[in-house]
């Protein structure tokens, strides 16, 4: 954790290369309101075309945490999914004893849909994941 500095964010963001339809994965820098150095990452991933689904990845360092930051850019990331992408649902995984990214989740409004058993192998065990979604805000129906 001691090297998750503005330095070490700016080296994870992939360079995939896609464009168009085919990408599965968009990532953005959080940036400080103030001084514009990155406090963070967030990122659509595992994008399914055909199924209009995404998974919500998202790092904010720690000293720019619970001052709201992260849920202003899922509120951007999410309308824009959804709004110019497409994308129907938008997933968050995490780890069961991650309280404040549950917490992150719920305020989003995102539902907490249930738990995936041995979901990811993690270290040497296998790990649970806690899974959320959230899907567009119901709207006037369109005729």
């Amino acid at each position: 954790a001691d090297q998750e500095n503005a330095a070490w964010l700016r080296s994870t963001f992939p360079d995939d290369g896609q464009n168009g339809e085919e990408r599965k994965a968009y990532w953005f820098a959080i940036a400080h309101p103030e001084s514009d150095e990155p406090i963070g990452e967030i990122g659509l991933v595992e994008i399914s075309w055909p199924d209009r689904r995404a998974g919500l990845s998202i790092l904010v360092l720690p000293g720019s945490r619970r001052v709201g930051v992260g849920r202003e850019a899922i509120e951007l990331l999410v309308e824009w999914a959804q709004g110019e992408l497409g994308l129907h649902r938008i997933e968050l995984h995490t780890l069961p004893e991650n309280a404040p990214m549950q917490s992150l989740a719920e305020a989003s409004g995102f539902l907490r849909e249930g738990v995936l058993r041995d979901y990811t192998f993690e270290g040497s065990r296998f790990v649970d994941n806690v899974v959320y979604a959230r899907l567009p805000k119901p709207g006037p129906v369109q005729s």
